[in-house]
């Protein structure tokens, strides 16, 4: 989104698509593939039949994430005089959530007094994770799992030598988080419908 680069070379062209998404996904998977063609370990690395994908989430590269326009930036420059409004409608869809999955067994985020959180995601925790969110999606609501994969367990970076058991904390957060929908405009209805399918898994 940040500008072009033009080439003949397909080589090249693989490499700039995987950097561009931090070496994740296919295009990660090729490159790293290309440029290392006698470590078939990329191959482990296959689309399954789990709550979350795996190709898309795995990383192979130090890449970038730059997606600003002069587009985008306009709009958004219209857009900041409502920040500060949205952002407190999106405190209040999260006072909604977390207050009437209180008595639940799933984990709120929590929020200490002197911070004001913009609440960009509105992360829970549970053992039951995966149940939850196959849940959420037959009932046609997103649940978004953004990190099952910790960094120590990254390929790109492998050379550091961590094993599975390296950061037990960080690799059961990764195996037990997901993030529910929040925006400004989501109204209590919604949440109430989506706190009760959250707490039919029981």
């Amino acid at each position: 989104d940040g500008g072009m680069i033009v080439t003949d070379d397909d080589s090249i062209a693989l490499m700039c698509e995987a950097l561009k998404v931090h070496g994740s996904g296919n295009a990660g998977k090729r490159a790293y593939e290309l440029l290392n063609p006698d470590d078939q370990s990329a191959m482990d690395v296959q689309e399954g039949d789990t709550v979350y994908n795996p190709v898309k989430y795995y990383n192979y590269f130090v890449g970038y994430n730059s997606r600003l326009d002069e587009v985008q930036a306009a709009i958004l420059r219209v857009k900041l005089k409502y920040l500060e409004s949205w952002n407190e409608q999106r405190r209040k869809v999260a006072r909604a959530y977390s207050q009437l999955l209180g008595d639940s067994a799933v984990t709120t985020p929590y929020v200490p007094e002197h911070i004001k959180h913009v609440f960009h995601q509105y992360t829970l925790r549970s053992a039951r994770r995966n149940e939850i969110v196959v849940k959420l999606k037959e009932n046609d609501i997103a649940a978004g799992i953004y990190y099952p994969i910790p960094l120590h367990l990254q390929r790109v970076y492998r050379h550091l030598g961590h094993q599975p058991g390296d950061f037990p904390v960080a690799e059961r957060a990764a195996e037990e988080v997901f993030s529910i929908p929040i925006y400004p405009e989501l109204g209590l209805d919604k949440v109430e419908r989506i706190v009760r399918i959250i707490k039919s898994v029981r």
